[in-house]
């Protein structure tokens, strides 16, 4: 299904200049860590969409639970295609896809040159399946700021990772389905007519 998320928000121009040796900080959504340059200041909106915002740029990490995975060209084409429905228009020669991975898991990436809320921008969107969901990292960049931001960008991709909590509660979550699945058969199974065995119904022992 197409995809709601807005992708409006840019950072208004600073200022301030980026540090080469600034430190990174450690932020999660949904059980993904993952690390940004401690001077990109953060947003929140909700707690699957944070923002966070470089000097002329914007940098926008989602999480949207779907059934759908952007492994299915069919599911990650209406995706894509919601986004770029989103925009005021893009440079369709600029358009291009690639396939990289995330967290070990792949994804795609879209590279664009749009203009969004009357602002031209680099865009760069990454596509990858999380959990019962799609994660999506969107970067963008005014064109024509010589600011540019690949490099943290690309940090930042290689950072992700699924916290350990994730993973243990996902890990139980699966331990307690497949108890339920055994507990559920083995009712299923006293329950069955099998010839020769004796079954309860009621007050009455019954063999067929």
């Amino acid at each position: 299904s197409n995809t709601n998320v807005s992708v409006t928000e840019v950072a208004p121009s600073t200022s301030e200049t980026n540090s080469v040796d600034e430190n990174d900080k450690v932020y999660s959504i949904n059980g993904l860590e993952y690390s940004i340059p401690e001077s990109w200041t953060e947003k929140i909106t909700s707690e699957i969409q944070k923002f966070y915002y470089p000097e002329d740029g914007t940098l926008m990490i989602v999480y949207e639970e779907t059934e759908a995975s952007i492994t299915n060209e069919v599911s990650r084409t209406q995706y894509i295609n919601g986004v770029v429905s989103g925009f005021d228009s893009y440079e369709s020669e600029s358009f291009s896809e690639s396939e990289i991975t995330v967290a070990g898991t792949k994804a795609y990436q879209y590279d664009m040159n749009a203009t969004i809320s009357g602002q031209e921008l680099k865009f760069t969107l990454v596509l990858f399946d999380y959990s019962n969901g799609i994660g999506s990292l969107y970067m963008s960049t005014l064109i024509d700021s010589d600011k540019d931001y690949s490099k943290e960008f690309e940090n930042i991709l290689s950072s992700i990772s699924i916290s350990d909590e994730f993973l243990e509660a996902q890990a139980q979550a699966q331990e307690a389905a497949e108890a339920q699945a055994i507990a559920d058969a083995q009712i299923n199974d006293e329950t069955k007519i099998v010839l020769g065995r004796p079954i309860t119904i009621g007050d009455y022992e019954v063999t067929v």
